[in-house]
């Protein structure tokens, strides 16, 4: 049988996040290879450091479980008058340094 991969730094790539200080949940999409990802849908007023950890939230119907480590926020940006933050993740590994992969077989609980 086969699996199909897609990498976290695919512009396809949306997988639901959390802060984990705050557990402020948002959505960690692609930018490209080489590229830090983009959590969006932080409100304002949720309170950003640099260099806070983010992982999967495994929310209802999450393609991943809850806890899986994904990076350390990079930068954050408040534009004036704009609801959510412009956050900067950068992804603990890049795709070119992985050479072995593990497929984990999941399913969300019922909702």
């Amino acid at each position: 049988s086969t699996a199909t991969i897609r990498f976290l730094t695919d512009p396809n790539s949306k997988i639901g996040a959390r802060l984990l200080t705050t557990s402020t949940l948002g959505v960690i999409t692609g930018q490209g290879q080489g590229q830090d990802l983009s959590l969006q849908f932080v409100p304002a007023s949720t309170k950003i450091t640099l260099g806070e950890e983010v992982e999967t939230s495994g929310l209802q119907n999450a393609e991943f479980p809850p806890g899986l480590p994904i990076g350390t926020v990079a930068s954050a940006y408040l534009a004036r008058g704009e609801p959510d933050w412009t956050i900067a993740v950068k992804p603990y590994m890049a795709p070119s340094q992985i050479q072995v992969v593990k497929v984990m077989l999941w399913h969300p609980p019922p909702g």
